[in-house]
């Protein structure tokens, strides 16, 4: 399961660079630059970014907006751990321990329970 977290991980990291690359084949395109090649690779970060925003929407839909807002801010957005643990008055700690436990349910398809937490749910 740690190379599925990885890969979650480096998806959703790698959104913003890919978006921007799709935006400049776009261009290409439109004026007229494109040979089948870029075709195809606007094709793949299109598809790539449509799998990005449906994990993303199931992070929320099994975690909630809160879940779903940490994983753009960290992942898509490049908010730095501290930051977001400043930010809101919580240990850095804490935000890492909700982030792999979001992910977790993610993994697991899953709903936490209403009273679940990170701490709760370890073993």
């Amino acid at each position: 399961m740690d190379d599925r977290r990885k890969d979650i991980r480096r998806k959703l990291a790698s959104y913003d660079v890919q978006k921007k690359q799709l935006k400049k084949l776009q261009k290409a395109a439109e004026k007229g630059q494109s040979d089948k090649e870029t075709l195809m690779q606007i094709e793949y970060i299109e598809s790539y970014l449509r799998e990005a925003d449906e994990m993303i929407a199931k992070f929320e839909e099994l975690c909630g907006k809160t879940a779903r807002k940490y994983i753009v801010d960290i992942f898509v957005k490049h908010t730095k751990i501290e930051d977001i643990a400043q930010k809101n008055g919580v240990s850095k700690r804490k935000v890492e321990a909700y982030l792999t436990f979001w992910i977790n349910c993610y993994l697991e398809d899953r709903k936490p329970a209403a009273k679940e937490t990170p701490w709760s749910t370890q073993k």
